[in-house]
């Protein structure tokens, strides 16, 4: 009998179809972490050109890194839309920021520093990275000063989309090195104020900021697997005509 011989190779049909599959369902999931994002009060675009970048201009592997990344963040939102209710503030309060991330930690299955109180104060903006520097969460009030869309915050990384002083940036990711290469326990952060810029959004938000603390979190088999950082908005600048890389404060 004649043994058959597969092709390894996948067909281009198999190929495309795969591929479209990944950009359905990367669509699926930034829809819905702005859907959430919109039921908490907080403007934000899903896309602004119906998900052109998405479906043209990522390829598979890049599609499928992304979808790695963002399916964390859309189980979490999705557990947040059955909870809804009890979430969206009442007329006049704000989002209790610091409630989120508790869930947001507690959903990724990591110890939840008990400590937060000491280091996060409402108003703060939140942002979570892991050791290869990449954002896993953001607090929601990030979108009361971001004007890019969804799909650009997405598939960018943040220097395409930032200007921000050279010589705070490099001072953080040595706190980041030392941070996931020694003994981690949280601290603030003395760093200058300064200004980050969107470079090239449609509103080109400009505010002036000051790094606040860096957070270790631990899974919970006691490894450090995630930082949190924190920064406190100063200002919001208009018209901002000054230079980035000199601007600095306090």
């Amino acid at each position: 009998m004649e043994q058959v011989v597969v092709n390894a190779e996948r067909a281009p049909e198999a190929d495309d179809r795969g591929h479209q599959q990944v950009v359905g369902q990367v669509i699926r999931e930034i829809e819905l972490v702005a859907q959430v994002i919109q039921s908490l009060g907080f403007p934000v675009l899903s896309t602004r050109e119906d998900f052109q970048r998405i479906r043209c201009g990522l390829s598979t592997e890049q599609l499928v890194k992304l979808e790695t990344q963002l399916r964390p963040t859309a189980l979490f939102m999705n557990r947040l839309m059955t909870e809804s209710g009890e979430l969206i503030p009442e007329s006049g309060r704000s989002v209790d920021e610091l409630q989120l991330l508790r869930r947001y930690l507690s959903h990724q299955r990591t110890a939840v520093p008990g400590d937060l109180e000491n280091f996060i104060s409402p108003g703060d903006i939140i942002e979570v990275y892991d050791s290869e520097g990449i954002q896993h969460y953001r607090s929601f009030n990030f979108f009361e000063l971001c004007t890019y869309s969804l799909e650009e915050i997405f598939t960018y990384e943040w220097w395409h989309l930032y200007e921000r002083n050279e010589f705070v940036t490099r001072q953080l990711v040595n706190h980041f090195v030392k941070f996931f290469t020694g003994t981690a326990k949280p601290y603030l952060i003395d760093l200058p104020s300064h200004v980050a810029r969107e470079i090239w959004s449609p509103g080109r938000s400009t505010i002036r900021i000051k790094q606040k603390a860096l957070i270790p979190v631990h899974n919970l088999s006691g490894e450090l697997n995630l930082i949190i950082c924190t920064f406190r908005v100063l200002e919001r600048l208009e018209n901002y005509q000054g230079n980035i890389q000199t601007d600095l404060g306090n």
